[in-house]
């Protein structure tokens, strides 16, 4: 009774109490039995919150931190603010979120993980966020690539076919960056590194160079559900860009080359401090400043969009045979929280520069903190990681009730020997146990997106992405039946659509 009865516990020793005043006699025997049975209810009332507040304690969810910790401050500042508690166990966290942490490492640790354990890293992702195997792939959207010494000899042959083209170098796993010359190539052949055409000339604001940088949220491969960030953030180079045009190889660094925390700089460029001073985001004062000269800010954007979906695509083969090699976690227990980077050429098109699979979230500037700390908030949002009050363990998709995850009640009226349908598979009386938990899951990511957008499934303004649609040969029947899902639930309410 007491441990169902939690916000009754005064209630109960009260009417106890009372019962007992009610029925005693003047006896002084009566007066000491009811002192003694008062004083053991009472023992045994502050025992049981003693317990219960024990119980609530080892309830907590806890996340571990895996990387360097002053890196991860923002990381560990929003995960205490929605419930978690710190960990020392990786094995046994409820949420292990790695940031420049090996990948053996967390394999070693987290192979036997369960379905109710998150983690930060999808299986497989490091093709996409690896500098050296996605700018390698060909993308025609990708500066012309080359992975030295393996792809040497076509880099020379690309040199002497292209005389006038500029060349950047890039550690393949770090960040540093500078112009090699095509005559100094021989230097670097003994070394393992990314050389990549340099993009010129490029779009600038008031002459400066920038890139675009896009929060991209993967929250299950199988089936596919990909999410971005409305929120995009532009990065400044410091210096005028004509004085890397005078002399590419003796100008400043800083004039062609942007660096990880350049955030700030948006908000001085005078083109775009009208919009920012007014607390118009990033992404909105470069519109504002495209449309003045007569450019389409949407599409440059939904043409970023759609980059990234072709690549997640590509790869989504690999990543769903990699997360196999953890046979106890479930469809939803990885994800990945990834910033995308572009730069932007004078004729307004975009070309994807790489994708971070460990984005930095910490910053000396307050503004980029609570940015930073934005994205994080919505993402375990979006992710049902947030606590619910007093149940540390509840989540919001345990209160979706099958009525809410229901489309087409009239074609169902004719399914009950017709499961094998395509129209059919959705009814109650043909879906799977396991899609109506996928729908529950992905009702609740729909509900809690906040600043970010579902780019998979297709929405209904890109219903024209023919190429990266639901035909697409990297696509499973559950991909296909969740796309129907979201059209069929797009019927009923708009903010499916």
């Amino acid at each position: 009774l007491w441990s169902n009865a939690h916000l009754n516990q005064y209630e109960i020793v009260a009417s106890v109490f009372c019962s007992a005043l009610s029925n005693m006699r003047r006896s002084w025997i009566k007066y000491v039995l009811s002192a003694i049975a008062f004083a053991t209810l009472f023992q045994n009332f502050m025992l049981y919150i003693l317990l219960y507040r024990q119980q609530s304690t080892n309830k907590a969810r806890t996340v571990f931190l895996c990387g360097p910790q002053d890196r991860l401050q923002t990381v560990q500042t929003v995960s205490e603010k929605v419930g978690f508690s710190p960990s020392n166990d990786m094995e046994t966290a409820d949420l292990v979120w790695g940031l420049e942490c090996s990948w053996n490492y967390i394999f070693s640790k987290m192979k036997n993980m369960g379905s109710h354990q998150r983690l930060n890293k999808i299986p497989g992702f490091n093709v996409i966020v690896q500098k050296a195997k996605l700018s390698t792939r060909g993308y025609p959207f990708m500066p012309k690539s080359f992975h030295v010494p393996k792809d040497s000899q076509a880099l020379k042959s690309y040199m002497k076919a292209n005389p006038k083209k500029l060349f950047l170098t890039k550690h393949p796993n770090h960040h540093s960056v500078s112009l090699v010359n095509a005559l100094d190539l021989g230097q670097w052949e003994g070394y393992d590194l990314l050389i990549q055409e340099l993009l010129h000339p490029p779009y600038l604001v008031a002459g400066h160079k920038f890139d675009l940088t896009m929060y991209v949220l993967v929250t299950s491969v199988n089936p596919l559900r990909v999410y971005t960030n409305k929120k995009m953030m532009l990065r400044f180079c410091t210096k005028l860009y004509k004085e890397f045009e005078v002399n590419p190889y003796s100008s400043p660094l800083d004039s062609y080359v942007v660096h990880d925390h350049h955030f700030s700089h948006a908000e001085w460029i005078p083109e775009l401090r009208n919009f920012t001073s007014l607390q118009f985001a990033h992404h909105e004062a470069l519109a504002a400043y495209i449309r003045s000269r007569g450019g389409d800010p949407d599409a440059l954007y939904e043409r970023m969009k759609q980059m990234v979906l072709e690549v997640i695509l590509d790869s989504l083969h690999g990543l769903r045979k990699a997360s196999k090699e953890f046979p106890n976690a479930g469809n939803s227990s990885f994800f990945q929280l990834s910033r995308w980077d572009f730069m932007v050429g004078q004729d307004l098109q975009p070309f994807l520069i790489e994708a971070n699979g460990s984005p930095h979230m910490s910053s000396h500037n307050d503004k980029n903190i609570i940015r930073c700390s934005r994205y994080l908030f919505d993402a375990f949002h979006l992710l049902d990681l947030g606590s619910l009050g007093g149940d540390a363990l509840a989540r919001e998709r345990d209160f979706v009730t099958t009525v809410e995850l229901m489309i087409g009640s009239e074609p169902c009226q004719t399914c009950f020997n017709a499961c094998h349908l395509r129209r059919c598979r959705l009814c109650f009386q043909c879906i799977s146990s396991h899609m109506l938990n996928t729908l529950s899951t992905a009702y609740i990511e729909n509900q809690n997106k906040g600043t970010y957008e579902r780019l998979f499934p297709l929405t209904r303004a890109r219903e024209h992405w023919s190429k990266v649609g639901q035909h697409n040969k990297h696509l499973t029947e559950s991909d296909v039946q969740l796309q129907d899902w979201f059209n069929g639930m797009c019927k009923q309410d708009q903010d499916f659509c």
